[in-house]
């Protein structure tokens, strides 16, 4: 991990780089983020998963029907597979395709003086955000792919939007259903009055609510869409309650922080163009969906990993425009406290932190 912390220092140095226009913000935060493409793209059996997936890259290669390979692969990214030359070479393909979607998550959505906050809180949680990118290549590039078409999104442009969530459905199956449910939520307009009481009423019902049971009413859908994941949400069933409810207070805290910033923003809007664009900003509606996704259990973990990003831009823009100060400092802190949690939790974690205690890459371990 020694590598992945001078990365992130150096990512956070580039942050301090004086700026004025927008293009040279872009140009700042691309520049930023080449330490972190050098990472991802030069490294070599790195990765819980990465034994997984060079061997069906491997299979691919030599089957005469690539389909047939691995049956819980989708079809997009066997063809993928089949077109890129070297496993390398699609390590290096998903690590720019990362790496491009952070420069753009930071660049639309972080005013320049804080983008260095941003950085801190994308390094600062990395079983969710960098190193998930790593291990799961098919859920990196879905991922990252979401970020790109809020683009489109905003636009409500839907044929261009469609067809990025169709390649990002043919890569990793998961990514149809949140990428429906952003399109549409997501609209200019703001979460406001009425709206931020029903957000705590349905978040609060869903943490009280048996996860068990939440989980089995899902089991129709997912037989029908994504009948491979069955075995796995009918395990979660059996251990939804253990953890949930602790993680639906942490959700309910998490969106009733943001409601309260919301709702003083609101207040405020009216008073300056600017801010009325930000109070209308999809990132904070996206932000009250990773919060709601605690409030599912396990169910919602995935939809997480697409979404923290938006949680993470969401907070920096809290701590600039939320005009207590004394609150804004507050949540942060909260914030942070949690993801130093979930850090310490992750690094004596002993089956999956072994495999990035030590940075393995084309140019040796570090």
């Amino acid at each position: 991990m020694k590598v992945y912390f001078l990365v992130f220092v150096l990512a956070l140095l580039g942050q301090f780089y004086p700026v004025k226009t927008d293009k040279q913000y872009w140009w700042r935060t691309v520049v930023s983020f080449i330490p972190l493409f050098l990472f991802m793209a030069l490294r070599k059996d790195f990765g819980v998963d990465d034994e997984a997936y060079h061997s069906f890259f491997n299979g691919v290669h030599q089957a005469s029907n690539i389909f047939s390979v691995n049956e819980h692969m989708e079809s997009g990214y066997a063809i993928l597979n089949k077109i890129m030359p070297t496993y390398q070479s699609l390590i290096i393909l998903s690590s720019f395709l990362t790496t491009w979607a952070y420069s753009y998550l930071i660049y639309k959505y972080v005013p320049k003086r804080f983008s260095w906050l941003a950085v801190v809180l994308l390094f600062a949680m990395p079983s969710m955000t960098i190193i998930f990118m790593i291990s799961g290549i098919r859920n990196g590039m879905a991922a990252s792919l979401f970020i790109l078409s809020t683009y489109y999104i905003e636009k409500r442009k839907l044929i261009p939007f469609a067809i990025l969530t169709g390649i990002a459905m043919s890569i990793h199956t998961s990514a149809l259903f949140v990428f429906v449910l952003c399109y549409l939520l997501g609209t200019q307009k703001p979460i406001k009055g009425k709206q931020m009481i029903i957000w705590i009423v349905v978040m609060v019902i869903l943490a009280f609510a048996s996860l068990a049971v939440l989980t089995q009413s899902a089991l129709p859908v997912i037989e029908l869409f994504m009948n491979k994941y069955v075995g796995q949400v009918e395990g979660m069933a059996e251990i939804a309650d253990e953890r949930g409810f602790m993680a639906s207070l942490v959700g309910i805290v998490f969106g009733v922080g943001i409601l309260l910033y919301l709702y003083t923003m609101e207040q405020h809007a009216s008073k300056s163009q600017a801010l009325t664009i930000e109070f209308g900003s999809i990132k904070y509606k996206y932000a009250m969906l990773f919060a709601a996704s605690f409030t599912v259990g396990i169910l919602g973990g995935r939809m997480g990993q697409y979404l923290i990003y938006f949680f993470i831009v969401s907070v920096t823009c809290m701590v600039k425009y939320w005009n207590n100060r004394a609150f804004s400092i507050g949540f942060l802190l909260l914030v942070l406290y949690y993801f130093r949690m979930v850090y310490l939790s992750w690094v004596t974690d002993p089956y999956h932190f072994i495999y990035y205690k030590t940075y393995t890459s084309v140019l040796g371990s570090f």
